[in-house]
C-alpha cells in the first residue's frame, strides 16, 4: 500500500478535530526547510577517521549515555 493511501485510510478513521490537527501538521512540514549536508558530499570522507579513534569515541558515547545528571534538567 502506498504511503498516501495509508495516510488517507488512517484519516478516515479519525474525527474532524484530529483530521484538522493532521492537516496543520502536514502544512507545517511542507514549509519546513530541509538543511544539512547531502550524503553524496559526505561519502568521500568515509574511512578518514582511524578505527582506533572511532573505538575511543564509541566508548565515550556508551559511557556518557549511561550517566544521568539529575540536576541537568
Amino acid at each position: 500500500m502506498a504511503v498516501i493511501d495509508e495516510v488517507i485510510q488512517q484519516l478516515q478513521t479519525m474525527n474532524l478535530e484530529l483530521q484538522q490537527q493532521v492537516l496543520r501538521f502536514a502544512r507545517s512540514l511542507a514549509t519546513t526547510e530541509v538543511s544539512g549536508t547531502p550524503a553524496s558530499e559526505l561519502l568521500p570522507l568515509f574511512g578518514c577517521i582511524p578505527e582506533d579513534d572511532i573505538q575511543i569515541m564509541k566508548e565515550a558515547v556508551d559511557f556518557d549515555c549511561g550517566q544521568i545528571d539529575y540536576d541537568g534538567w
